[in-house]
């Protein structure tokens, strides 16, 4: 996968992880599955991630797409860097 699109499924799966949870717990002590307090909590527990991939994949994104001079010599520099390790 692209690393852009890598950040996509990653979150995907840890929505799915964190929401299976929230069911489980949610069923453990007899709530609705579909409440507006289990859902809030889901939310809540990925909120942090998701903002957090979201402005990293969004700056990367505008790193690698602009033709900037001084950010196209960084890039070249950062996969030279990759590229000799």
């Amino acid at each position: 996968l692209h690393p852009l699109g890598a950040q996509g499924l990653n979150l995907s799966l840890r929505d799915c992880a964190v929401l299976a949870e929230e069911i489980c717990d949610a069923v453990r002590v007899g709530l609705d599955i579909g409440s507006g307090t289990v859902l809030r909590r889901y939310a809540t527990r990925r909120r942090a991630d998701i903002v957090t991939r979201s402005v990293g994949t969004g700056t990367l994104n505008r790193m690698v797409s602009n033709d900037i001079s001084l950010l196209r010599s960084l890039r070249q520099a950062g996969i030279g860097t990759i590229a000799a390790i």
